[in-house]
């Protein structure tokens, strides 16, 4: 087992910068530190992210980068209160095989116990991000970049009503309907949130499909990671409720 306390380093350093408007979905307007600049920045979240990307908001970007880029920067993270959030969805998929290796999802497949991983399963119409196969067979797996915080540190997804992680679910459930094994992991991108449940109040669908998955036999589990400008550490596992106290939810 590897001895460094990151499981994920940024591969470029990291430039921060000023948030100042968010044009399109996949676009920050941004001024660097550094140079006082304006510059437009790939944005790889296409969630709402209404209550990270406030004017003033600091902002680490990665560029400029060539090979006729519209977008010469990249957004990596933002910060708010001190606390790195992650703002690239697939970095969830990057960490999951190291989490695996760590050993911070012992109950969903320990490091010697774990056989082979695929990735980018076709099932169906749908993808599902991961196969891993142990002594006991193959089990889907299927990861959710949660970036939302309530409350007093509640963790939750999604952001914005997700049709596509309904889909997916609903073929976990299928999967296990047919015998199979399959499991849904929320990978937490922020090291403010002490548990995890579904934003009912802003996708009921979802939160359904969830409760229903559960009942079905489809494991569920949620780990939180902390950011910072080196890269990713530190996971936790959280408790999962399937409702959030009433008071963290408008």
């Amino acid at each position: 087992m590897s001895d460094d306390p990151y499981l994920y380093r940024h591969p470029e350093p990291l430039q921060a910068a000023t948030f100042v408007k968010r044009p399109h979905r996949f676009c920050t307007t941004c001024v660097l530190d550094a140079t006082g600049e304006q510059v437009e920045s790939h944005l790889a979240d296409p969630g709402r992210l209404k209550a990270i990307l406030t004017p003033g908001t600091r902002l680490y970007l990665t560029g400029p980068h060539g090979g006729g880029r519209k977008l010469p920067y990249s957004t990596i993270l933002a910060e708010k209160d001190g606390v790195g959030i992650n703002l690239v969805t697939t970095r969830a998929n990057t960490l999951f095989p190291t989490l695996l290796q760590r050993g911070a999802l012992p109950d969903l497949v320990t490091p010697d116990a774990l056989l082979r991983l695929e990735r980018e399963v076709k099932i169906g119409k749908q993808r599902i991000d991961f196969r891993l196969h142990d002594a006991s067979g193959a089990r889907l797996v299927e990861l959710k970049n949660a970036g939302l915080r309530l409350g007093d540190g509640w963790a939750m997804f999604p952001d914005a009503p997700s049709a596509r992680a309904v889909h997916h679910l609903e073929t976990l459930i299928d999967h296990v309907q047919d015998g199979g094994r399959a499991s849904v992991v929320f990978i937490v991108g922020r090291g403010d949130v002490h548990a995890f449940a579904p934003a009912r109040h802003i996708d009921p669908d979802l939160a359904d499909a969830l409760e229903h998955a559960i009942d079905e036999g489809v494991s569920a589990w949620a780990c939180r990671v902390t950011w910072d400008t080196v890269g990713a550490r530190d996971p936790l596992l959280l408790p999962i409720h399937l409702r959030a106290p009433d008071e963290v939810t408008p």
